[in-house]
């Protein structure tokens, strides 16, 4: 994470009050790691092992991604695997497992993970299996009070994602200082927004509340039933959830994170520190 004002000052004492005053998560807050799939643009990677158990300076992904959440104060971490599951074996994680993933899609391995969750008083964390983030995105979600909070890279016009597809947002206000005095609201997910309507791109983390956490079910459940062969992902389900009348809030931040979808990203998450 960004040093606060103690961590500057150096010495083992202070950096550990530093730590203690970032915000933390609630103890009943969970998260879920979407790990299904296999990631096959890795190639020789993933012929025996996800994507998201790939090793990077001798930590496979998910294992830094569930440092991360447990930095910030988040200890309950489930995660859905499919691909070559037997292989993703992280020690400490709630594992679920999405025998289908091969037909199916993100929204359904949510679905598994939802209902593999008693209803709590604690947020629910959402992510893919294959982002890495610092804890600085995630502070940024632990502060927010909304029902549904996701975190938006502002800065995607040097997004390594250029060129793919992405999810890119528009929202209720551009990033600019004065987002600092008002709420910013997602009002649509799509990849094929053209440069003047994105606002940013949304980096694959966010926030549920308790008190949405219903809703969220029910609609995941509704888009599964009707979905026929498609395989619907997370944007259909937060646009309807906007559609619907749910305010989804946006964090943006600038940077400080990375998806790994290559090679080359595997090499860039070597030089990448999440906490």
């Amino acid at each position: 994470p960004q040093p606060g004002v103690i961590g500057l000052q150096g010495g083992g004492e202070l950096k550990e009050a530093d730590t203690r005053f970032l915000p933390r998560a609630a103890q009943a807050d969970r998260a879920i790691v979407l790990a299904a799939s296999r990631g096959i643009e890795l190639g020789k990677l993933t012929e025996d092992r996800p994507k998201t158990m790939v090793e990077v300076d001798g930590e496979p992904l998910l294992g830094r991604i569930a440092a991360t959440f447990k930095s910030a104060g988040v200890h309950r971490i489930h995660v859905v695997r499919g691909y070559r599951k037997e292989a993703v074996n992280v020690p400490g994680l709630i594992y679920v497992d999405n025998e289908g993933y091969e037909s199916t899609g993100e929204l359904h391995s949510l679905a598994l993970a939802l209902d593999s969750i008693d209803a709590s008083e604690g947020s629910l964390y959402v992510c893919y299996g294959d982002v890495l983030f610092r804890r600085h995105a995630l502070e940024l979600l632990v502060d927010s009070a909304a029902d549904l909070t996701l975190v938006v890279d502002s800065n995607w016009q040097e997004s390594a994602n250029l060129g793919r597809e992405a999810d890119f947002v528009h929202c209720s206000s551009p990033p600019s200082r004065r987002v600092f005095s008002e709420p910013v609201l997602l009002r649509r997910m799509d990849p094929s927004l053209v440069a003047g309507e994105r606002h940013g791109e949304w980096i694959g983390l966010m926030k549920i509340a308790p008190r949405a956490q219903s809703v969220v079910r029910e609609l995941t459940g509704e888009i599964l039933a009707s979905a026929g062969g498609t395989r619907p992902q997370l944007s259909l389900l937060l646009n309807r959830l906007v559609e619907g009348g749910l305010e989804a809030q946006v964090a943006y931040m600038a940077g400080n994170w990375l998806d790994v979808d290559s090679l080359y990203d595997v090499i860039l998450a070597g030089k990448f520190r999440g906490r």
